[in-house]
């Protein structure tokens, strides 16, 4: 939880805290290819069980753990 009473995440990039409103922090955010930002974007108002969604979030988090070896430690 943030200092500001929300509840946060760790970035699938980098690890830092992350507002859970948000899928990655901004940096990292802008590194993934348009593609995943698009697929993520498209499906963020669905449950996480939906296959759809479900789908975007493992290839972006994927795409960072082939991307950075140190993302593969806080990856879910």
């Amino acid at each position: 939880m943030s200092a500001h009473g929300r509840a946060t995440h760790a970035c699938p990039g980098c690890g830092c805290e992350v507002d859970n409103r948000l899928f990655a922090c901004r940096g990292c955010w802008y590194e993934l290819p348009a593609e995943l930002r698009t697929s993520i974007e498209r499906t963020k108002r669905k449950s996480l069980i939906d296959p759809d969604r479900m789908a975007a979030v493992v290839a972006a988090i994927s795409w960072y753990n082939a991307t950075d070896p140190l993302a593969a430690e806080v990856a879910p």
